[in-house]
């Protein structure tokens, strides 16, 4: 099952495949840690329209405990810059997804302050970055751009 948001301006959608893959990192057992990693896609220019077509995996060098994932590994910027240059620049940094050991997740202030960082980080300060949670029974979705003091929860 793919997701599809349909916002007023664009629409989004998630593959498949990023889906089935992400879900199986859901924190099923009570020694699960949280996992995460980096969403890859690409825009519509015209229509402003993203499509979510990569995502990276929890890497050896990432933090994770149960209640926390922290992207450190260099392995996740690599493998977007492979995509990018192997694509002709096709491909962008849409936002990162991790998995809460709760049903139906919510974002929590390391994240909101992460998202912060991220958005802050780019020169284009107009820019939506899109960022996952997977719950155990549900995955969550929330924009949020450069300036917001919350993130809005789009699905």
């Amino acid at each position: 099952m793919c997701i599809i948001i349909d916002l007023e301006d664009k629409k989004i959608k998630i593959n498949e495949s990023i889906v089935k893959f992400i879900s199986c990192y859901k924190q099923l057992n009570r020694k699960d840690c949280e996992a995460g990693g980096i969403l890859i896609g690409r825009e519509n220019k015209e229509t402003g329209n993203i499509i979510i077509e990569y995502a990276t995996e929890p890497y050896d060098k990432d933090k994770r405990k149960r209640t926390s994932f922290y992207r450190k590994d260099k392995i996740h910027i690599e493998y977007y810059n492979r995509l990018y240059e192997d694509y002709n620049g096709i491909y962008a940094y849409i936002g990162e997804w991790h998995t809460h050991p709760e049903n139906y997740p919510n974002y929590s202030s390391v994240d909101i302050n992460s998202w912060k960082k991220i958005a802050k980080s780019n020169k284009d300060k107009e820019k939506k970055y899109y960022h996952l949670i997977v719950g155990i029974k549900e995955i969550r979705v929330w924009e949020y751009s450069y300036g917001s003091k919350y993130a809005e929860r789009i699905y």
